[in-house]
């Protein structure tokens, strides 16, 4: 397999991103958030452009010959007193899964958090996903709360773990 290079993404990736989505939502998986129907291109552009708006959000793209096959998000909450924190949200396509790409995308966004205003990141997810909650951890997540049956998902009450870590070293 191709190595992938880890970059920022922009609004002109939002056909790319469209692709990536579809090929993801095609695969079925139990996630904390699922969508019904993909967004337009013009949906999508102007959710990339919040990241590029926001000094204290990152969306990162996963790229092997020009197709995005993993990407992370770092979205900082709009509201002013929490605006140093951010949520994590971050996927990679089965083909690229156990090959250290979900390991690289966590690197890369937390050197870029530490170099930012972001003082802390949250997140959620399955109780049922040991694989990313071992991922987390390994990147100084830890547990603050369990939220029992908190999410349906294909007729199924799941269990969502809260996680977040501070972020050392920031600029601000």
């Amino acid at each position: 397999m191709r190595s992938a290079t880890i970059r920022t993404a922009t609004s002109s990736d939002a056909e790319a991103a469209l692709a990536y989505f579809s090929a993801l939502q095609a695969e079925n998986l139990k996630t904390v958030f699922q969508v019904d129907t993909l967004p337009t291109l013009d949906e999508e552009r102007d959710f990339l452009c919040g990241f590029e708006r926001d000094p204290n959000s990152n969306w990162f793209a996963a790229e092997i010959d020009s197709a995005i096959v993993g990407n992370l998000g770092l979205k900082a909450d709009p509201r002013r007193q929490r605006h140093h924190a951010a949520v994590l949200g971050i996927s990679v396509l089965e083909p690229y899964r156990s090959a250290g790409l979900g390991t690289r995308l966590m690197e890369t966004a937390i050197s870029w958090a530490e170099a930012s205003a972001l003082r802390s990141i949250e997140l959620d997810v399955l109780e049922i996903n040991s694989g990313a909650i071992r991922l987390y951890e390994r990147f100084g997540f830890a547990v603050y709360g369990k939220c029992p049956e908190a999410v349906l998902v294909d007729g199924e009450y799941l269990a969502v773990i809260e996680m977040s870590r501070s972020v050392l070293g920031n600029a601000a």
